[in-house]
């Protein structure tokens, strides 16, 4: 479990890093943003959106800001840009599709990329925008409370309810682990057989044993 206001801190500075001469504003919730989440993967979707907002913006402040609300914790990337028109808007999240910046070295694949791991958070991403008047994407994940050294459920093989981040007896993934041979499962990228006691084998790893 992780406060998301340090995931987008930190997302943050390395953008200004990154582009020490651009104008970012970050406006953090006062409130704890807890999220049970992979922080490699939630940094990937923060990058992508930075580098989409300050690269399709040039001259345009970017505006971060997170908030806690009805249960979601809610992360918005916002620039004054030239924005969107309903077509683009529309398939902004589709593959392949280069959006605003149209550069020659772009796949076309991070608002893609983006969707596929805040779904697979359990959270939504979306867009809004106004042509000529700048554009805001938002993800909302859903907000969970602090563990403070409680351990965490177990979950067998076969059962939806999986946490992210491990995959069960076959069930595929889209990440960079592929699809698991059946009798196994994956713990953050690591493959192992499913023992005579599952239960206790992810209770030991859950623990870093």
């Amino acid at each position: 479990v992780h406060d998301l206001r340090d995931e987008v801190g930190s997302a943050v500075i390395a953008a200004q890093d990154l582009f020490p001469e651009r104008l970012i504003r970050l406006h953090l919730s006062d409130d704890a943003a807890w999220v049970r989440c992979d922080p490699e993967r939630i940094q990937q979707v923060l990058t992508n959106l930075l580098d989409n907002a300050l690269k399709s913006a040039p001259a345009s402040p970017v505006d971060v800001s997170i908030s806690v609300s009805g249960g979601d914790v809610h992360v918005a990337v916002k620039d004054d840009g030239p924005g969107m028109s309903e077509g683009e808007l529309g398939r902004i999240f589709d593959k392949f599709v280069r959006g605003r910046t149209s550069t020659p070295a772009g796949t076309g694949l991070g608002l893609y990329i983006c969707k596929q791991v805040v779904d697979a958070h359990g959270g939504s991403i979306t867009a809004a925008s106004q042509e000529g008047h700048g554009a805001t994407v938002s993800f909302v994940l859903p907000l969970v409370e602090a563990d403070h050294g409680k351990p965490l459920p177990v979950v067998l093989p076969n059962q939806q309810d999986v946490q992210f981040g491990e995959f069960y007896s076959g069930t595929p993934y889209l990440g960079k682990f592929g699809v698991l041979p059946q009798g196994t499962f994956n713990y953050f990228g690591r493959t192992h057989g499913i023992p005579e006691d599952l239960e206790a084998a992810v209770r030991a790893l859950r623990a870093g044993a």
